[in-house]
């Protein structure tokens, strides 16, 4: 009786083992990318201000994992993690009251800096950091016509959202394959 369950349970194994086949692969490629683009490497370029190169730097590590049924059917899970330049930087190099604001020209702004041009008087108490409250509040919301809109001290250099961290995405895939003798393998299936 002993000798029949064990034999039972390695039939059971070996059948389950030809069925269902698990792969995990672990890639790193130089660019991510996707039907022809590059995503990650003109990414870095622009995130750098580096001109585009037709061999990238742009590291990313491809893990995927595969769970395939012997009768063709399969699930694919895989996933793109940059590994360069994931933080955020200031990439176009420009003094501004916001991140990804409109540059402002401290040299337009030095002669009125200081000055409300409503009734001529100061506006920004540079020794205490405060606003005159007689700035016009009806004036339009931007550094280029009115100079009471900058809060000068906001104004600096700040890094955009740019980080390589964004392009990180994970795909799933759920198909069937199918091998021919005369045309080769075909797969159709939900990406």
């Amino acid at each position: 009786m002993k000798n029949e369950k064990s034999i039972k349970e390695e039939t059971l194994d070996e059948i389950t083992e030809d069925e269902i086949s698990i792969e995990i692969t672990h890639e790193i490629s130089n660019d991510f990318v996707w039907r022809g683009q590059s995503f990650s490497g003109d990414y870095i370029s622009r995130r750098d201000n580096l001109p585009y190169k037709s061999f990238s730097k742009a590291y990313t590590y491809v893990p995927v994992a595969r769970v395939s049924h012997k009768n063709g059917f399969f699930f694919e899970l895989e996933a793109n993690i940059a590994l360069k330049g994931r933080s955020d930087r200031d990439s176009d190099q420009r003094i501004q009251s916001y991140p990804g604001g409109n540059a402002i020209d401290i040299n337009r702004w030095t002669s009125q800096f200081l000055e409300n041009p409503v009734d001529k008087s100061n506006f920004y108490d540079p020794a205490n950091s405060v606003y005159s409250e007689k700035c016009d509040p009806s004036s339009p919301n931007d550094s280029f016509l009115n100079p009471c809109a900058i809060n000068p001290t906001q104004i600096k250099t700040y890094a955009e959202r740019n980080g390589m961290a964004r392009t990180d995405g994970l795909f799933t895939t759920f198909a069937y394959e199918m091998e021919t003798k005369r045309f080769g393998t075909f797969t159709v299936g939900s990406w």
